[in-house]
């Protein structure tokens, strides 16, 4: 194979085998309320969620069959056998040691770890596997870019684990969202903005972050710092107070002038509506936002060269490897090989490359 040209995809092997896993879990089941339904996946996905931030741990939905409604629980072996989160009871219903359970993709247990860490060290997402650093790059004070990387898992026959990552660009208006405002116009600015997607400064776990939501509505006749839009248990909040007296970061409210108005928007994971000042997020951008002579230059930033693609991806792989839980020692610590994969180089000659197809980029 001497004049054979290898090829190198962008994934990355694990040291450990998945044999080599020795985690601790809890599987629990939901006792009550019964959960039925479109909504029954929706509904166990969020309870993991509260479940893995409550205790710091890794929690999976585990549905093995149609009538059993549980959750597996790594990296937390004292929990009690029986515990209650918002209006769930859950009891405990078996326990041991590694990945190999029944019915359970174990690629969910590295994708949870991998977004814990990604969060953690700032990186915000716009899908469940698509995540973005916070600081952006300007081009002119016409554009913001944001870098990021699609991430995925796969294992192997022989039971290898593999991370695949490929670079994302993602272009955002250099102005807020009030700025924009300030030079459309308010009857403009409700046409242009509805059912569009805006990158929005939010707050995470006590840090600031960033979102994509989509625009559901835009209020000039709300100000961020005038009407409470904003219900918590009850009590209600202008967005200024909420950030002020409810997070307690007066730092984030001073960004905020009084007079911004509201956007009401929803995540795209989410039927929630949320309310965000204009003044904290920028529009995204679509291909045809961008003027035609800007194009040629936007190009450059976008459609990377092979070895500038490469540099991005070891980048994002240098952020999260070794890849471990930000709060919880006992989940483990997974290593992965820094360089480009090879299949051709595998000795046993059966090893294909992973079933993927890189898209030069995306622009969202």
């Amino acid at each position: 194979m001497s004049g054979d040209v290898l090829l190198a995809v962008n994934a990355f092997r694990m040291k450990k085998r998945l044999d080599e896993v020795k985690v601790e879990y809890l599987i629990y089941r939901v006792t009550k309320p019964n959960i039925v339904g479109s909504e029954r996946y929706r509904i166990l996905n969020n309870l993991a969620r509260k479940l893995s931030d409550k205790y710091r741990c890794i929690a999976i939905r585990y549905t093995p069959t149609e009538d059993f409604n549980g959750v597996v629980v790594f990296g937390h072996s004292n929990l009690d056998g029986k515990i209650i989160v918002d209006d769930f009871k859950l009891e405990e219903v078996g326990q041991g040691v590694g990945l190999n359970i029944p019915h359970l993709r174990a690629k969910s247990f590295f994708y949870e770890i991998l977004r814990a860490k990604l969060e953690y060290h700032g990186f915000w997402p716009s899908a469940y596997n698509k995540y973005y650093r916070l600081q952006d790059e300007s081009i002119d004070k016409m554009f913001r870019i944001f870098r990021g990387a699609f991430f995925r898992f796969e294992i192997l026959e022989d039971g290898s684990v593999m991370l695949i990552l490929d670079p994302l660009t993602r272009i955002v208006s250099y102005d807020t969202v009030h700025e924009l405002v300030s030079q459309w116009g308010d009857a403009k600015a409700r046409r242009i903005l509805k059912g569009r997607y805006i990158v929005a400064l939010v707050v995470r776990r006590g840090e600031l972050s960033r979102s994509l939501l989509k625009v559901h509505e835009f209020r000039p006749d709300l100000k961020a710092g005038v009407d409470k839009v904003i219900d918590i248990n009850g009590k209600k909040y202008t967005i200024k107070e909420y950030y002020s007296e409810h997070l307690k970061l007066p730092k984030v409210a001073d960004l905020i002038p009084d007079d911004a108005p509201v956007i009401e928007a929803i995540s795209p994971d989410s039927s929630r509506m949320l309310h965000v000042a204009a003044s904290m997020a920028h529009l995204n951008y679509r291909t045809d936002d961008i003027p035609p002579d800007y194009i040629k230059r936007i190009e450059q930033y976008v459609f990377l060269k092979p070895d500038q693609r490469v540099t991005l991806t070891t980048s994002f792989l240098d952020a999260v490897n070794p890849l471990t839980h930000p709060y919880n020692t006992r989940i483990g610590t997974y290593e992965f090989e820094d360089v480009l994969f090879k299949p051709s180089e595998e000795r046993s000659g059966e090893l294909e490359p992973p079933g993927l197809k890189f898209k030069e980029c995306i622009i969202c």
